[in-house]
């Protein structure tokens, strides 16, 4: 009877992450660019990335707005992103990484945000030519603030938006300089006003503006109030049930403690499905907590030949959040991959990342856990030299398990189970569209593997 109810756990926490993925929503952050907000606003963009880092940003799926709300109008930018301009993750991670310097001036004190809600409130910014989709019920506007010091009372535009159905308001306010009283009468509701003492406190309310995200698109769809509004007075019990068992089943992903270290093909055959396979990553590591107290992630391009092979783009101990994690893979492309040669060091990269120096403490390995990972991602099995005795020694040692991942038609399965291990751990889609399919089991292997000492496809 406990392994019944722990599967029901299990399924539900799948299909409410799964829920996640494809709940369709338009979201615009705007985020404080004063004074006050200098010493954190790199606290408040690394906030909207993890935040979304659940969701399938895109045009069919989350669509999100990004406005900076500087102090006066003389120094105010225009939108960073209308509800069109990011069609994926990607693109979201490019356009935070330039807020500091393109948008945000922190020479005054003060925030212009009832400008910025009659902005955001416009018909223009509203246009489905804009990207705003009157079709679907689920519109929030996120506000990040480090100060109340408002050059004109922005509850009357508020009340407006909140009464006219245009979005649900969430305030979220980072240091000491708050008026939390001011910040309720904007949101319409303390349950929607969230509190933070200090900018490291910000991931704590994550998760909490998540759940409003998914009751306001549950009660939303036939409901005569706003889903916002609804949300902030009730907190319902009526789906407790439903949040509860997800998000315990779900916490369980989130709970995860492992090291994983993804070896991606940067060869001549990987050029066109590159973008494809660091999407699969960011893909992957979606449900994990990504941090060193949770999941930690090394990344290494595998080169073509030596000369070519650049260092480990990360160690285990460089990637701290979600959101950094979407930073350095944004990078590999340009700065770490050499599509010149055909070919596959990977006899080499195993032996990096198998090292003295890469599985060194200070590097980020944790020799006290028994759940490490390497995940081979490769469009081609041409290798330099016979990778097959490097691997096999890596799981014999228990120094990691390997699974395999091979995309496209040039591929000897053969070869990648011998790296592996096994067929079981070996994974192949014809496409790279298809690669997104192989997430799933290989995420049911690190669960399997947590609850059995680290067991990857090869016996204890």
């Amino acid at each position: 009877m406990r392994i019944v109810i722990l599967l029901a756990f299990f399924v539900l926490g799948c299909l409410a992450a799964d829920h996640e993925k494809s709940l369709q929503f338009d979201v615009v952050f705007l985020i404080d660019g004063s004074q006050s907000a200098r010493p954190v606003f790199d606290n408040f963009t690394n906030f909207v990335g993890d935040l979304m880092a659940p969701y399938n940003v895109s045009m069919n799926g989350a669509r999100v707005g990004i406005i900076v709300v500087n102090a006066d109008l003389d120094v105010q930018p225009p939108p960073a992103a209308n509800l069109n301009s990011l069609p994926a993750q990607a693109n979201l991670i490019s356009v935070l990484r330039i807020l500091k310097d393109e948008y945000a001036d922190f020479d005054y004190a003060g925030q212009l945000l009832n400008y910025n809600l009659q902005l955001v409130s416009s018909v223009q910014f509203m246009s489905p030519n804009a990207g705003y989709r009157t079709g679907i019920h689920n519109h929030l506007l996120v506000y990040i603030t480090s100060t109340t010091s408002f050059d004109t009372d922005p509850v009357t535009t508020a009340q407006s938006i909140i009464k006219l159905k245009q979005y649900g308001i969430i305030t979220v306010g980072v240091g000491e300089d708050i008026d939390p009283n001011k910040l309720n009468a904007i949101s319409g509701g303390s349950p929607c006003t969230f509190l933070a003492k200090t900018s490291a406190e910000l991931n704590d309310v994550i998760k909490p503006i998540q759940r409003h995200i998914m009751f306001a698109e549950s009660v939303g769809c036939n409901s005569i109030k706003i889903n916002y509004e609804l949300s902030c007075q009730m907190r319902i019990v009526s789906l407790l049930s439903f949040c509860v068992v997800g998000c315990l089943a779900a916490n369980h992903e989130q709970n995860l403690i492992f090291d994983v270290v993804f070896l991606i093909d940067g060869s001549q055959s990987a050029m066109p499905v590159f973008d494809n396979f660091t999407s699969f990553v960011g893909n992957f590591m979606t449900p994990y907590n990504v941090s060193l107290s949770g999941a930690r992630v090394g990344l290494i391009v595998v080169a073509p030949d030596l000369d070519d092979q650049a260092p480990p783009a990360t160690l285990l101990i460089n990637i701290t959040s979600q959101y950094l994690l979407l930073d350095y893979l944004s990078l590999l492309k340009d700065n770490y991959a050499d599509f010149d040669h055909a070919g596959q060091l990977l006899n080499y990269n195993l032996q990096v990342v198998s090292s003295a120096d890469y599985m060194d403490r200070a590097a980020g390995y944790r020799a006290g856990i028994h759940n490490h990972l390497l995940i081979y991602i490769t469009s081609t099995t041409s290798f330099d030299t016979d990778p097959v005795t490097t691997a096999q020694s890596i799981i014999k040692l228990k120094q990691y398990g390997i699974i395999t991942v091979g995309v496209g038609e040039n591929i000897d399965h053969n070869k990648l189970n011998a790296v592996s291990g096994g067929s079981p751990c070996t994974f192949l889609a014809k496409t790279a569209a298809e690669l997104n399919d192989v997430i799933k089991p290989i995420q049911r292997h690190i669960m399997f593997a947590d609850a059995n000492n680290g067991n990857y496809c090869h016996k204890k």
